[in-house]
C-alpha cells in the first residue's frame, strides 16, 4: 500500500452504483415530466371551463349594479332581471355568423 488503495472495493459496488444513478435520474425524470404535464393538463382544463375569470367578472360587474353597496344580497324582484342581464351579456359575446343582412 505504497501509493494508496487501488481498488474501489468488490466488483458489486461498481454494479450497484450505476444502477443506483441511472434509476435515480430514471425517477427524477419520470417526476419532472409528471409535473410539467400536470400543469399542461391543468392549463387545459381551466381554458375549457366554461366559467372562467371573464365570466367572473362579468357576473361581479352585473351584481354590482342590482347591489352597490356590496352587502352580498339583492331584492328578489331584482333577480330576473339580473340572469336576464347575464344572458345577454353571454349572448354578446357569441359570433354573430349569418345574422348581418344581405
Amino acid at each position: 500500500m505504497k501509493n494508496g488503495p487501488q481498488e474501489c472495493g468488490p466488483p458489486l459496488t461498481v454494479a450497484y452504483f450505476l444502477t443506483f444513478v441511472i434509476i435515480g435520474v430514471f425517477i427524477l425524470t419520470n417526476m419532472f415530466m409528471s409535473i410539467v404535464l400536470n400543469g399542461y393538463n391543468t392549463s387545459n382544463e381551466q381554458e375549457k371551463m366554461r366559467i372562467n375569470s371573464d365570466t367572473l367578472d362579468q357576473f361581479k360587474k352585473t351584481w354590482m349594479k342590482y347591489d352597490p353597496r356590496a352587502e352580498g344580497l339583492i331584492k328578489i324582484e331584482h333577480f330576473n332581471n339580473l340572469l336576464i342581464d347575464l344572458i345577454l351579456a353571454e349572448l354578446r359575446k357569441l359570433p354573430t355568423k349569418g345574422l348581418q343582412d344581405e
